[in-house]
């Protein structure tokens, strides 16, 4: 899967918004939301009242391709 369709699967998922949560990430790899706070660290982040802190998805993709070229 390239970047752009990973972008555009996780952006769906995401409800067709450009951020992601933490808990919405986790669900979107399937795998604990420990994994998705480890991907999100040190990311930008939009600080959330309600639903947590949002991560701009591009950033967010390309943090999972590096992680899968190491």
């Amino acid at each position: 899967m390239n970047k752009q369709d990973l972008i555009r699967d996780m952006t769906k998922f995401a409800g067709n918004r450009p951020f992601i949560t933490k808990t919405k990430l986790g669900r979107f790899l399937g795998r604990q939301d420990t994994y998705a706070r480890h991907l999100v660290q040190g990311l930008d982040k939009i600080p959330g009242e309600v639903k947590g802190d949002k991560y701009y998805i591009p950033d967010v993709v390309e943090r999972i391709l590096q992680e899968r070229r190491v």
